[in-house]
């Protein structure tokens, strides 16, 4: 079963090289590598075509020109090149430990019908970054010790990204290329996907820390912008009080239309709320 790998680079010539070098040390072989460079002004493309040059499996793609076009349309090509039965993705900061891939596979063996597999991912770097995330873990885990796997966790994905990082997802690519981009935001395109795939598809989660998610001052999470973290925080706190009234119907029904109302209003305002973060 061959596995297409999905990084997408930009401006990490510091982090890509030991993030290439993980995908190498895999216990299973059967993967191509596709990474796709958005516009990286550094020399992360002089660093990728070094091991593409070693290792036929690793092909770099970059959009016309070598522009920057964002994370959806990165992904979308790295797609459109993508062979494999199952699509794996790893951003060029992380690192996956040897049986990542391995481990995954075996699941697939005993639950074919699974649409996605994610894992439970260790952080490390920047303290300070880490210490923002320690409430959103300790309720990842709260949800997911609750939850017999494989199964439909659509209403669980509404509330809240399960998957903290694409580093820790691999997909079925029929289910994957059933989604639609249009409209996503890119922050949160990940969710957006998970999302729309969790709707048609059981997902599987393995708790093992198969993924080290790079937390640093250059991180996407820490540069994209202020929104995420602040409309995450507004978020998160909603879920988690859905999360506690589960035996609450009625208040659980009045959070939940509070939440999607958040949402829509996050959605069409979301340039003007752009501006106002910018400057707090």
């Amino acid at each position: 079963m061959k596995i297409s790998i999905i990084t997408a680079s930009y401006n990490y010539e510091d982090f890509i090289k030991e993030t290439i070098e993980s995908i190498l040390a895999q216990a299973y072989s059967d993967w191509e590598l596709i990474i796709v460079d958005d516009g990286s002004s550094d020399n992360s493309l002089d660093v990728i075509e070094s091991y593409a040059r070693r290792d036929r499996r690793i092909s770099l793609f970059t959009h016309p020109n070598n522009i920057n076009r964002g994370l959806i349309e990165t992904v979308k090509l790295g797609l459109s090149h993508a062979a494999g039965d199952y699509i794996a993705f790893l951003e060029s900061d992380d690192i996956w430990c040897p049986t990542h891939l391995e481990d995954k596979i075996n699941v697939l063996k005993s639950y074919p019908e699974v649409g996605l597999i994610f894992n439970s991912v260790e952080m490390f770097g920047d303290e300070k970054t880490m210490r923002e995330y320690d409430k959103y873990f300790e309720l990842l885990r709260k949800i997911l010790g609750k939850i017999t796997f494989p199964t439909n966790i659509f209403n669980f994905m509404l509330l809240i990204n399960l998957m903290p990082t694409f580093s820790c997802v691999m997909v079925k690519k029929e289910a994957i290329l059933g989604c639609s981009f249009d409209n996503l935001y890119g922050p949160w395109l990940d969710w957006g996907l998970w999302l729309q795939i969790a709707y048609r598809y059981n997902f599987y989660y393995l708790p093992k820390n198969l993924t080290k998610w790079r937390m640093h001052p250059k991180s996407y999470i820490n540069i994209s912008d202020k929104i995420k973290r602040k409309n995450n925080q507004i978020l998160r706190s909603v879920a988690e009080n859905i999360f506690k009234a589960e035996s609450n119907s009625f208040k659980k029904t009045v959070l939940t239309n509070f939440y999607f109302t958040a949402l829509i209003i996050l959605k069409i305002t979301k340039g003007l709320i752009k501006k106002l973060f910018l400057v707090l």
